[in-house]
Order: structure tokens, then C-alpha cells, then sequence
């Protein structure tokens, strides 16, 4: 899992553990260090904007690494999972995962059989298309349906490829970390401290845009996003920031390549995700400094760590409980029946991702 986070990154004068993960939460470029000294001679390091260095037209305003540090710290302590929710969680994702190894046969034959339809409707569409009926732009629209229809059944198919030991393997992995996140990351040393970043974050953005109801404007939304500048070198003190030049254009290349890889499923399909699994983020504002932090999770945790898997792990498990109230009256375990069939199935993409780990 550590081995599938590692990046590219070229090791620089000014290196620090955060700066494969902390962006820019304006524009998405790469945060770089800059080293300003006061008139005592005293240093202080702050993150600054890679677009802003180079062009100027990013308004994020410097900001001190050592509060940056701090509410990582905060992130890791809220992600923190305890041993009875733990178990709680490792108990429903089994069951879900044993649930869909039991309906595996059925479920492939009826994929398949959809696969089938879907191909089938796609070129009489286009024949259709040929002879007149169905104008350029309904296709167009109409393709792009079956497209991502057939892009995400074929996920389907591929995550029941996995081998179940395999998968089971992943789940206590990934729920290890979390359940000793915090206390790893407090004693890990700086380049250990990269590759947790690396494993949970898919990037931390620092003084994210929000618009008018609070919600995270993401960069690139309707910004100018990345703006190219995704890595450079940096090397500033006192006055000035010296920006040494970009990455090779290979290791540019790769680089992009792998955040693509995270912004596209793997069959080529956007992700797209029902209101129920929007993926876990935490947030940290820093009240005396104003800096706030928003950190977007990778696979499995977004989903591993949200309040929604552990309510619905919770009720699962006072489901199954023995406890009776009698008299009468509901047991906790009854009254949960049906709050948790309405989550039952819920995780079974959280499951599908772990396979594909």
C-alpha cells in the first residue's frame, strides 16, 4: 500500500514531507518553501504558491509551515478509529464482502447479460444515426450514456476477479492504519511522514476557495487550475524566492500522468458516486491564523473513515445483538432493522475499491 503512494518527486534544497501533498487550495499548484528571516536573523519557513511565484495571478497569501503541521496533526487525531468501531466496521465490511461473493455468479451472469443489451443498443443506435432517424447530437449524447454505462459495468466485472483472501487482506490493512494512524504519524520520522500523507491524502488543499454555503470550491472548477505548475524548484530567504525551473519534461509527464490516474477510473470512465457515498473529507481551520486545511482521502479511506460507514456499521451490528428489552416493547437491536436496511449494500463500492487496491 506504502509502495503504490510513492511519486516522483525530486528531492530538493527546501524539502519537506508535506510538499508532495499540500496544494494550493486556489489554483492546485504545488506549495513550495519559502525561508524568511527577520530582522533578529531568525528564520521562519512558509508555504507559497508555485503559480504565484511564476506568474502572479494566484491570490493565495504565504503561510506558515509550522500551523500547516499542526492541523495535519488535528486530521490524522479525527481520522483515528477506535478498536470497537473497528471491529464494528471490519465485521460489516466482511459480511458485505461475503454477501457479494455469495451473489457473485448470479450477479455476473446479469452483468454480462447488460454488457450484452448495451452493445446491442449502441449499434442500433449508430445504424439509426445512418439512416436519418436519430440526429448528430442526440448520438453524441446518447453514446456518451452507454459509454459510461458500460465503462462502469465493466469495473463491476473486473472487481469480481479479485480473490477474495486477497481482498479480506486489504480491508485489515487499510483499518490497521486507520486505527493507528494518529500515533504512527506523531512518531514517524519526516520521510515516513511523506509516505502516510501519500497513502491517506489524495491532496491536502490549503486555504481552499469556498463559495456561498461553505463547500470546498475544488481547483480547476471553473479556475484555472493547476496552471502547469505543478512542481518546481524553490529555494527563498529573506526578501526573495528563487525559482531554480520546472521538472523534466518526463518526470512532468509521469506526474501528471498518476493525478490523472486519480481523476479517471480505471476503465476510462469519470468516477461518479450517488449522494450516499460522496467521499470523506476533514477539514481544520486554524482560528489565530485564519488558515484552514482541507483534506481529500484516497481510496478506501474516504470511505472508510466516514460517519456514515460507522452509524450504518453500528446499527448492523445492534441488529445482530441478542438483547431484548421484553415487555413488550422493541429491543435497540429491533428498532435498528429497519434504519440499516436502508444502509445494507451502501459500502459495497467501499468493498469493490478495496478489491482494486
Amino acid at each position: 500500500m506504502f509502495a503504490s503512494r510513492r511519486t516522483g518527486e525530486r528531492q530538493r534544497t527546501h524539502n519537506h514531507f508535506l510538499k508532495s501533498t499540500a496544494v494550493c487550495g486556489v489554483c492546485g499548484a504545488w506549495l513550495l518553501v519559502q525561508r524568511a528571516k527577520n530582522s533578529k536573523g531568525v528564520l521562519y519557513p512558509y508555504f507559497i504558491c508555485a503559480r504565484r511565484q511564476r506568474l502572479h495571478d494566484c491570490p493565495f497569501r504565504a503561510v506558515l509551515i509550522e500551523v500547516v503541521e499542526m492541523q495535519i496533526q488535528e486530521v490524522y487525531r479525527r481520522l483515528y478509529v477506535s478498536e470497537a468501531d473497528r471491529q464494528e466496521i471490519e465485521r460489516y465490511l466482511l459480511a458485505e464482502l461475503a454477501r457479494i461473493e455469495g451473489e457473485k455468479d448470479r450477479n455476473v451472469r446479469s452483468l454480462t447479460v447488460r454488457r450484452t443489451n448495451l452493445e446491442d443498443e449502441r449499434r442500433r443506435l449508430l445504424q439509426a444515426h445512418y439512416g436519418g432517424a436519430v440526429p448528430l447530437e442526440l448520438l453524441k449524447e446518447e453514446q456518451e450514456r452507454l459509454r459510461r454505462e458500460l465503462a462502469g459495468i465493466q469495473r463491476q466485472l473486473d472487481a469480481y476477479q479479485a480473490d477474495a483472501k486477497l481482498v479480506r487482506a486489504h480491508v485489515e490493512q487499510a483499518l490497521d492504519l486507520l486505527e493507528d494512524c494518529y500515533r504512527l504519524y506523531m512518531a514517524a520520522p519526516d520521510h515516513l511522514r511523506k509516505q502516510l500523507n501519500q497513502v491517506f491524502f489524495e491532496r491536502v488543499l490549503v486555504n481552499p476557495a469556498v463559495d456561498e454555503d461553505g463547500r470546498v470550491i475544488l481547483p480547476g472548477e471553473g479556475g484555472d487550475g493547476h496552471g502547469g505548475l505543478q512542481d518546481e524548484d524553490d529555494d527563498g530567504v529573506d526578501d526573495g524566492v528563487r525559482g531554480a525551473g520546472d521538472e523534466a519534461d518526463g518526470q512532468r509527464g509521469r506526474d501528471e500522468q498518476k493525478r490523472s490516474v486519480r481523476a479517471v477510473d480505471d476503465a476510462g470512465d469519470e468516477p461518479t458516486r450517488r449522494a450516499d457515498e460522496a467521499p470523506c473529507s476533514v477539514r481544520v481551520t486554524d482560528t489565530g491564523s485564519d488558515v484552514c486545511l482541507e483534506a481529500r482521502l484516497n481510496r478506501p479511506f474516504d470511505q472508510l473513515a466516514s460517519a456514515r460507514l460507522r452509524a450504518v456499521a453500528r446499527i448492523s451490528a445492534l441488529r445482530k445483538s441478542p438483547t431484548s428489552t421484553g415487555g413488550g416493547r422493541r429491543s435497540s437491536a429491533e428498532t435498528a432493522t429497519e434504519a440499516v436496511s436502508q444502509g445494507e449494500g451502501l459500502y459495497s463500492d467501499a468493498v469493490v475499491r478495496v478489491r482494486r487496491l
